[in-house]
């Protein structure tokens, strides 16, 4: 009580004689004197293992909705990656008509827009290439002279049908040696 009227409050743990167990006495002033309370330490050391068994347990379910919503970002993140990998694998492969879904605005998306105008600017240049090669087929064909074609190597890689007749070949035979 002195401790009270000294500091505004007062605390002391002993054990109570009468009651046979530890109490803790907190004691401060009032208009009629001090006025003083006993609590048992046993009840008091009870209700802050609540308190902190409630503190523990929110941490761990806080803990484990930080994990889970960090599973549902991560996979909200990987998810376009991903479809724009095995888009890009498959314009990789050779299948230049493929297009890569696209939705919204961020770099993923716009890398998908680029991946899909590059796979319709080869799809032209191989068109291109192959309307060039179907021309250039008909006019070997149409030709009169015989005209052979071989790599530095020898091997016949092109020979067109009058060639062909003129050496009792067949024009199947390019990628042979003569």
């Amino acid at each position: 009580m002195i401790q009270a009227l000294r500091n505004g409050i007062g605390q002391s743990q002993r054990r109570s004689a009468m009651l046979e167990r530890d109490l803790l006495y907190v004691a401060v002033p009032s208009e009629n004197g001090v006025a003083r309370v006993a609590l048992s330490v046993i009840g008091v050391q009870e209700w802050v293992n609540g308190v902190l068994i409630a503190v523990a347990a929110a941490m761990a379910l806080a803990a484990a909705l930080a994990v889970g919503a960090a599973v549902v970002v991560a996979r909200v993140t990987a998810s376009p990656i991903l479809t724009l990998t095995r888009g890009a694998q498959r314009l990789a492969g050779g299948d230049l008509d493929h297009t890569i879904p696209v939705v919204g605005r961020d770099e993923v998306s716009q890398l998908g827009r680029v991946f899909n105008d590059m796979a319709g600017a080869l799809r032209a240049h191989v068109q291109a290439v192959e309307d060039e090669r179907g021309r250039l087929a008909a006019v070997l064909s149409a030709m009169g002279d015989g005209l052979v074609i071989t790599d530095a190597g020898g091997v016949v890689r092109l020979i067109n049908p009058a060639a062909a007749h003129l050496l009792e070949s067949s024009s199947s035979r390019a990628g042979a040696v003569p």
